[in-house]
């Protein structure tokens, strides 16, 4: 079976990426994908709730994603899930915490993770 190109509708993303470490963080089909920055290929897939929507931000080793109703914290080294909170919405990175603006007009901060 032929590979897909990075270009291709097979990977349609959503939003603006996050890079750190030669990986580029995106959202595609609700999860978020992990690609090798110099190549395209593929690295990792973290699914979460698989309606990961907004684009991710990084902070201390950790990629937060989010949907509509949570935010996931994935640990880059490992790939896994190590928080997860209940507000969804726009991310960015404050003071050393993940601030989520939610579509019902609340903001939320969380602790770092790490």
């Amino acid at each position: 079976m032929p590979h897909a190109a990075p270009h291709s509708p097979q990977f349609a993303y959503k939003g603006t990426p996050a890079v750190s470490g030669g990986l580029v963080f995106g959202i595609s089909a609700g999860n978020l994908v992990a690609r090798d920055a110099a190549t395209g290929m593929l690295a990792w897939t973290f699914v979460g709730d698989t309606l990961l929507s907004y684009p991710p931000v990084i902070a201390n080793g950790v990629v937060y994603a989010a949907s509509d109703s949570h935010v996931c914290a994935v640990d880059i080294a490992t790939h896994t899930k190590v928080d997860q909170g209940a507000f969804g919405g726009w991310l960015t990175i404050s003071s050393h915490r993940p601030i989520v603006a939610g579509a019902d007009g609340t903001l939320s901060a969380y602790l770092l993770t790490k």
